[in-house]
């Protein structure tokens, strides 16, 4: 059965010209779910489906890049639902912080929240979810995603974290923040650079590193030759690139 990611958006903190921000479209078997909604990803998830067939929406934070398009998706239910197409709620799962954005979000009435901790565990048709506390400025988790013995990591937005290689050892596909190259990186930035989302995949034995949260005037051979010269099998993603896990 299918095990695969569609790459929806991949810039950060803000879109390139005709690109989109963090979002991925996971598929297991017959689901559907999708991680983050970045600014302008609504549009690439109508190239391939219909919104109102998700599954469900795991968002790994509440910042802006990460979620913009969360309230342009409701309006393609509220206009389904005026029009009788749609009557039904879409499981949410996202961190109960930051309050006011959180409120924001629960207050759309086709969402079904429920709130992510460490201990969280969920499965949608066979594929097991479980996550991990990432070090962001705002709370943050990495999504593990496990079906039919093959595993799939998303790093979420994070600094170099000792927990993260532990949580995706052994993945088949680690999907990481890698906003930074290493001469970018300050004592206070907030996001990995690519060697270090290098070092991590090495630790954690993963088959793949994809490298994303591509800032727009970064080079993306730049990002793709820094984390090869620790893990060979790295490569940048592409937007509506499709990837088996």
């Amino acid at each position: 059965m299918k095990f695969n990611v569609t790459i929806l958006g991949c810039n950060g903190p803000y879109p390139s010209a005709g690109g989109a921000c963090s979002s991925y479209l996971l598929e297991a078997g017959d689901s559907k779910i999708l991680i983050d909604a970045g600014s302008g990803s609504l549009s690439n998830l109508m190239k391939l489906m219909e919104p109102d067939k998700l599954d469900s929406i795991i968002l790994s934070h509440l910042h802006w890049d990460h979620i913009t398009d969360i309230p342009v998706l409701y309006y393609n239910l509220l206009i389904k639902n005026k029009g009788g197409l749609f009557d039904g709620k879409i499981d949410v799962y996202m961190p109960g912080s930051p309050r006011g954005i959180a409120s924001l979000i629960e207050g759309f009435e086709f969402f079904n929240v429920h709130i992510l901790s460490e201990e969280t565990r969920f499965n949608v048709n066979g594929c097991n979810f479980s996550f991990e506390r990432m070090t962001h400025p705002v709370e943050c988790y990495a999504v593990k995603a496990e079906f039919n013995d093959r595993k799939f990591v998303y790093s979420g937005d994070t600094t170099l974290n000792d927990e993260l290689p532990i949580f995706a050892y052994g993945c088949n596909l680690l999907l990481a923040d890698a906003a930074f190259l290493e001469n970018q990186l300050k004592a206070d930035s907030p996001h990995m650079s690519s060697a270090q989302c290098a070092s991590i995949a090495k630790k954690a034995m993963a088959e793949v590193l994809a490298l994303t949260h591509q800032n727009p005037y970064t080079k993306i051979s730049d990002y793709e030759n820094e984390a090869r010269e620790i893990f060979p099998n790295s490569l940048s993603v592409k937007i509506m690139e499709k990837m088996e896990i």
